[in-house]
Order: structure tokens, then sequence, then C-alpha cells
């Protein structure tokens, strides 16, 4: 099979319209927001990883950060997915850590197919959206897709998360991810 030659564009910055939307931040109200941009905010339009060892808190921050987004952005839709936790497992979690309660949820565990799930679910256009976590999303997809190895997978999963931040979705909306990557004590991405 060979591959058709791409015609390459070369363009300028001013060739490009973007809504302004795209340049306001998505405020929290939390310390993190002087941490994750010079205006103070999650960046539309945006991928960030957040790399840490199992229980570090990595959910709990950014959980605590979209419930911020929420109360902060009247009309701004947030999305939870959740790859290694079930609704029962959550809302154990809950009990420490109450703000999962009302939180858009995406539970991947439930779908027999995680790839079309995940498809449809961002196809409805989020503001922001924490993928919880890379590696068990990409081994949900791998292991129900027979004609996909997980170097595949993640560059499918890759390009989708780019596909939505260029405002590729119903909503148009310019989506800003948080991705969990967990990491073992060593240092080592986990899930490979």
């Amino acid at each position: 099979m060979t591959k058709q030659k791409e015609t390459v564009q070369i363009v300028k910055l001013s060739d490009f319209n973007f809504p302004a939307e795209v340049f306001i931040p998505l405020k929290s109200g939390k310390f993190i927001d002087n941490l994750i941009s010079k205006k103070g905010g999650t960046m539309p339009a945006t991928i960030s990883i957040v790399v840490g060892e199992p229980g570090s808190g990595k959910t709990t921050m950014l959980v605590d950060k979209m419930t911020g987004i929420e109360r902060n952005n009247p009309g701004k839709k947030c999305l939870y997915i959740s790859s290694e936790m079930n609704p029962i497992d959550n809302r154990e979690l809950a009990e420490e850590l109450p703000q999962l309660m009302n939180l858009n949820t995406l539970y991947m565990a439930d779908y027999e197919d995680p790839k079309s799930a995940l498809e449809q679910a961002l196809d409805m256009g989020w503001d922001y959206v924490i993928m919880d976590s890379f590696m068990d999303v990409k081994d949900k997809i791998k292991d129900s897709q027979t004609k996909m190895n997980a170097s595949t997978v993640e560059t499918w999963l890759i390009n989708l998360l780019v596909k939505h931040t260029k405002g590729q979705n119903e909503g148009k909306k310019y989506t800003a991810f948080d991705v969990i990557q967990h990491i073992t004590k060593g240092g080592i991405v986990t899930g490979k």
C-alpha cells in the first residue's frame, strides 16, 4: 500500500480566524490557575499531561479544579472520563471527594465498544475534559479492538484529542484536556 503524497501549504498566522473564546482562560479560582498559564487559568484548545504516582492526588486536584471551572464559568461544559473506576468505586471515593457527585462522567468500563463511546461522548462538545487515565483508556480500547495494536490505538487517541482541541465536534468547542498519566515509584510510565 503506497501513501498518497500530501500537498504542503505554507500559511501565515494572519490567515487564521480563531474565535475570541480560544484566548479566554477557564478560571477555577484555585492556586493552580496561576501555575498553568500566564493568563491565570486553563487555556482552551490545550492538552496537559498530569503525571504522578498512584495515590499522589492527581484526580483529587483535577476534580477540584473542574468544580471550580464549572462554578466560575457558567455555561461551560465539563466532562470527567473515568476509565479506572466504576460508579460504585466513585461513590465510595465521593465520601472523601464529594465534588464527584455532580460531575458529568463517562464510565469507560460500562461499554463493550469503549472506542465508539469515547468518540460519541467527545463529539457532544466539551469546554474542559479530564481523562483519568490515558493508559487505561488506551488499554480498554486496544482490548476491545481486534484490528488495532497498542501503537495504533495510542496514535488514534492522541489524534482524537487534537481533533477536539481544534473545535471539531458538534458543539464547536475548543476543548481543553487534562490527561492523567500514572508512573511507578521508579519513574516508569505504567500501562506499557
